[in-house]
């Protein structure tokens, strides 16, 4: 900086008075104070860094009484006296003041919220409640907002958790959907219903509400076709057993390690064969025939799971790339592969139907999509499974008066936004392209009649509406309500598990109130990544 620079400062008050505040906001979690140019090390505020760390980390918040990191925190300064009660209580109480500062974020919201539980654990088991939304900057939003043990003596059941947490956070009319697994029948929803959102009105008459976990669908039909080939199976895993995972990716894995060994001339000896019950040659091409189909179905699947962050937009594709591996093989006739592939089809066709109204919404939404990709759906489920294309022309139609539907009671409940954007040269000039070309029409149907995108993989879906939320007010709040819907429980490799999703050992070991605090302020932590969402 210039010396003029440095004698402006001086002379301006105000200048000078707003460097120090701002010097004292960069500093506030020094561990020092800083009076009379005395540095005195302050333990409290060194505990509450700790804390900070373990709650927005993933580290097991009891190795801070570790000798190892006590001896750490001493060579820093051997006044540092840091106990795990400490820390934990600090962890409890940070939890509750942020809750507050995460209620009013959710009480000032203006959009729908979705509702995702997920059962965990293998000896204890858990229950997460989350909450999914898309914030006002088109950031999309998972945030935990219960994480409690299902045992004794403090057991509640999944849908008792919902509920007591809707009620706790206050968002009860704010709730649009809940995604749960497919274990759970319509019963549970409408307790859910009765009970946790009262009086609050559902759009499509609450046809929407019910969502179950796409990833459960892909596993079990997946599981189906491992249990039709069990018997072998087990042959095989008496030759070669390999830690057995819960994981359908990596039964497939394993079995075509097993083949190609097979293939191999490795299991052919007479020593071999005289002790173990070795599977034929027909077995074997069973086994492969199953895992042939299984590694087609991972490899669309993992392209969508393995994005942090998946928008409900997506998953209408998903099962449409895997209904087209499986749809060839099930009509090869009389043959083994044949009947895994219709039994598996059978489950995906289920899943489709009870599913389409969210998943077709949602595509619909994508600006690659729109009703296009729609009618090709029908297309393919509802008239191939019937002979009859009238059957596919009826459900498109009765779909498309389903959304125009749906955007007539957004239109309804949010007057202000149309009339709130009419004075923007934006809106104004698409009005005025609208009317050289016909009568007035409605950001819906303005928005089906333009062309769809060019696919591109790398499409963000979030950053287009932000960007055409001016020309579409109405249209994108819709959007970033239905966009939200978290159609599967869990990405990543966690998708892939045939059992409830584990849970780390050392959380399981925590009281309840420290693991709630530490698995719900670690989702809030977390960085928005919206460039993620496809």
């Amino acid at each position: 900086m210039s010396d003029n620079g440095e004698r402006d400062k001086a002379i301006d008050p105000e200048m000078r008075q707003n460097e120090v505040d701002s010097e004292s906001e960069d500093n506030s979690d020094d561990i020092y104070s800083d009076e009379d140019e005395c540095h005195e090390f302050d333990a409290m505020k060194a505990v509450s860094s700790v804390a900070n760390f373990v709650c927005t980390t993933e580290v097991d918040p009891r190795s801070v009484s570790s000798d190892s990191f006590i001896g750490f925190m001493k060579s820093l300064n051997p006044q540092f006296q840091l106990d795990y009660t400490s820390v934990e209580a600090k962890c409890v109480a940070s939890f509750l003041k942020e809750k507050v500062k995460i209620m009013e974020k959710l009480g000032s919201f203006d959009g729908e919220i979705s509702v995702s539980v997920d059962v965990m654990g293998w000896r204890t088991s858990f229950v997460r409640v989350s909450l999914h939304f898309i914030d006002e900057s088109w950031s999309l939003k998972n945030w935990v907002i219960k994480f409690c043990s299902l045992e004794k003596p403090s057991y509640v059941s999944p849908w008792e958790a919902i509920v007591e947490s809707l009620e706790d956070w206050g968002i009860k009319n704010k709730i649009s959907t809940v995604t749960m697994s497919s274990f759970y029948d319509a019963d549970t929803f409408d307790y859910i219903k009765e009970h946790g959102l009262e009086k609050k009105k559902l759009s499509l008459n609450g046809d929407l509400f019910r969502v179950y976990c796409c990833g459960d669908c892909i596993s079990l039909m997946v599981q189906y076709a491992f249990k039709e080939v069990k018997d072998i199976i087990d042959k095989v895993h008496s030759l070669y057993n390999p830690k057995k995972e819960p994981l359908w990716y990596l039964t497939s894995f394993n079995l075509k390690n097993t083949i190609e060994l097979w293939s191999m001339g490795e299991f052919s000896s007479e020593n071999v064969t005289s002790n173990y019950d070795v599977p034929a040659a027909e077995e074997w091409n069973r086994i492969e025939q199953v895992c042939n189909i299984v590694e087609s179905i991972y490899k669309v699947a993992d392209g969508i799971f393995q994005k942090e962050h998946v928008t409900a937009n997506h998953f209408l594709y998903l099962l449409n790339e895997i209904r087209a591996i499986l749809a060839p093989i099930s009509i090869k006739p009389e043959s083994f592969e044949g009947t895994i592939a219709k039994g598996m089809l059978e489950q995906l066709d289920k899943y489709f139907k009870d599913m389409f109204l969210v998943l077709a919404i949602a595509a619909v939404l994508d600006p690659r999509f729109k009703m296009k990709y729609v009618e090709f759906t029908c297309s393919q489920v509802w008239a191939s499974s019937s002979g009859s294309t009238d059957d596919g022309i009826s459900k498109t139609k009765t779909f498309s008066d389903t959304i125009r539907n749906l955007f007539d009671d957004y239109v309804s409940r949010y007057p202000k936004t149309a009339s709130s954007s009419s004075s923007s040269l934006m809106h104004r000039y698409q009005q005025f392209i609208q009317s050289q070309k016909c009568d007035m029409k409605s950001e819906l149907e303005w928005y089906l009649e333009q062309p769809v995108l060019p696919w591109s993989d790398d499409f963000l879906v979030l950053d287009w509406w932000k960007t055409s939320s001016i020309q579409y007010p109405i249209l994108s709040r819709m959007a970033r309500d239905i966009l939200a819907i978290p159609m599967s429980l869990a990405t990543s490799y966690d998708a892939f598990y045939t059992e409830p999703r584990p849970v780390e050992e050392y959380l399981s070991r925590l009281n309840s109130k420290m693991v709630n605090a530490l698995v719900c302020t670690r989702s809030w932590s977390k960085k928005d990544s919206t460039s993620t969402s496809t």
